[in-house]
C-alpha cells in the first residue's frame, strides 16, 4: 500500500521533540511501525520526502531512514530531531544484540556542514557508557540523501580518519542493501559487517550492486567493452577507480550532449555529484516540446556540460530503468532514465571552443528546458569535447 507523506504529516501535525505520548512526532511513529511495512514503501516516502524542503520534510526522512534498519535485522531506535547544548544528540540507532549498535545521522541538502567530528564524539561518549560485559561497540553512520551537497567532502574525511569510528553511505545503497536482506539474499550478518567494517560502505554495497544487476543481465560483472584503472589522486580525497572505455565503437552508436540545467529540484552541480556521479544514472528531461529529438538508447555515448564551467565528464548509456520512480527523485518529469556505465569525471572541465556548435545547441534548446536537456552531436564533435582543452570557463557562453 502507498502512502503520502505530505498528507500524513498534514494530519499528523508538526514534529518537533515535545514530549509526551500522543505527540505529532509519536503518532507519526506509530504509523510507520504499525502501516509502512515494507522497503517499497519506505522508498517511496523518502522519495515524497525530497520534493519539499523544511523541517518537517527533513525530520520525517530521518524517521524513515532509521525506520529502515528492521528490513537490516536490527532492533531500531528513533532519536530526536533537535540538538540541545551541552546533550549528546542521537537522530536514532540501530542495535545489532551483543554485536554492535549504530548511531545513524541523516545528512540531506538542509545539512551545510561535511564534518563528522560532532557524531565522532557521541559515538565515544555511547560507547564510553557501555558496560564491558554487554559485548557491543559503537559505530556511527552518515546517510547521505540524493542532494546532500558535502558528499565528496564527507568521503574525504572518512577515508582519512584513523579511528575508523564512522561509516558513509547512500540512501540508495541503503535502501537496495535492505531489499536484498529483505528478500533473504543477504544475512544480517553480511548487512553487519558491510556497514561496521570499513568507512566506504556505500562503494562496498554499490559495487555489489552493480556485480549482482550484472550477473541478472546476463552479462559476466565486467563490461566487454570497458577497463577500470585508478585514477589520479584528488585534491580532496584518495584516489578513485575511473571506468574507461576502450577505443572500439559500434558505427551506428550514438553520441550526445548532455546540458545540465537548472530544474526545480536541483542545480546542474547537484545533478552531476548526487545523480550522474554517485548513482550512475541520468535522468533525460521531458520538455514537451515537439519535435522530439532522435531517442537516445543504450550503448550510446553522452558527454556532460555546465553552462560557464565547461565539459565535466563523459560516459555510456546502460539499460533504462522501467520503474524510475523507486530509484530517482521526481522520476515523472524526464522522459526516460538510465543507467550510466563508463563514467568519467573530469578533475577539470574542457572548455567548448566550437562557436557553431555551442550555438546550434542553444538554438534548439527550448527557453522551458530544465534538468538534463539531450542534443545530438557527431562522433567527430563528441571526440573534440571529450579530448579538448582543460579550463574553467565555456568559451561560446559570452
Amino acid at each position: 500500500m502507498s502512502f503520502n507523506l505530505h498528507e500524513l504529516l498534514t494530519l499528523v501535525g508538526r514534529l518537533d521533540d515535545a514530549p509526551g505520548s500522543e505527540t505529532p512526532r509519536e503518532r507519526f511513529r506509530r504509523f510507520l511501525l504499525d502501516r509502512v511495512s515494507s522497503v517499497a514503501a519506505i522508498a517511496a516516502m523518502l522519495e515524497q520526502s525530497q520534493e519539499r524542503l523544511g523541517d518537517q520534510s527533513a525530520r520525517a526522512r530521518q524517521d524513515l531512514v532509521v525506520l529502515l534498519g528492521r528490513h537490516l535485522g536490527f532492533d531500531i531506535t528513533f532519536g530526536s530531531y533537535e540538538s540541545v547544548a551541552g546533550a549528546v544528540r542521537l537522530e536514532g540507532h540501530w542495535r545489532s544484540r551483543r554485536q554492535a549498535r549504530i548511531a545513524v545521522e541523516v545528512r540531506g541538502e538542509q545539512t551545510s556542514t561535511t564534518d563528522v567530528e560532532t557524531l565522532a564524539r557521541t559515538v565515544a561518549a555511547l560507547s564510553a557508557s557501555l558496560p564491558p560485559e554487554a559485548g557491543e561497540r559503537w559505530v556511527g553512520l552518515c546517510v547521505t540523501t540524493d542532494y546532500y551537497t558535502g558528499a565528496r567532502q564527507l568521503e574525504a574525511q572518512l577515508a582519512r580518519r584513523p579511528d575508523r569510528d564512522i561509516r558513509g553511505i547512500s540512501t540508495g545503497s541503503l535502501l537496495w542493501l535492505a531489499d536484498m536482506a529483505a528478500a533473504g539474499r543477504v544475512s544480517h550478518s553480511d548487512v553487519l559487517r558491510l556497514l561496521t567494517s570499513g568507512p566506504d560502505s556505500d562503494f562496498m554495497v554499490n559495487l555489489m550492486r552493480r556485480l549482482t544487476e550484472s550477473v541478472a543481465g546476463g552479462r559476466s560483472g565486467a563490461d566487454s567493452a570497458s577497463v577500470v584503472r585508478p585514477a589520479t589522486e584528488m585534491p580532496d580525497g584518495p584516489p578513485r577507480l575511473t571506468i574507461v572505455a576502450r577505443p572500439e565503437r559500434e558505427p551506428d552508436t550514438g553520441f550526445w550532449l548532455v546540458t545540465l540545467l537548472h530544474d526545480e529540484t536541483a542545480t546542474p552541480e547537484q545533478l552531476l555529484d548526487a545523480v550522474i556521479g554517485r548513482r550512475q544514472l541520468l535522468g533525460i528531461s521531458d520538455t514537451g516540446t515537439p519535435p522530439p529529438p532522435p531517442p537516445a538508447r543504450e550503448g550510446d555515448w553522452v558527454c556532460f556540460l555546465i553552462a560557464d564551467i565547461g565539459i565535466v565528464g563523459h560516459g555510456q548509456l546502460d539499460s533504462v530503468i522501467s520503474d524510475a520512480s523507486a530509484v530517482i527523485r521526481g522520476a515523472r518529469r524526464f522522459s526516460v532514465v538510465f543507467r550510466l556505465k563508463n563514467l568519467t569525471l573530469y578533475d577539470a572541465p574542457h572548455v567548448v571552443d566550437d562557436d557553431a556548435l555551442a550555438h546550434r545547441i542553444i538554438a534548439g534548446m527550448p527557453p522551458e528546458a530544465a534538468g538534463a536537456f539531450v542534443s545530438p552531436v557527431s562522433r567527430d564533435e563528441y571526440e573534440r569535447l571529450t579530448v579538448g582543452p582543460s579550463g574553467d570557463v565555456l568559451a561560446a557562453s559570452s
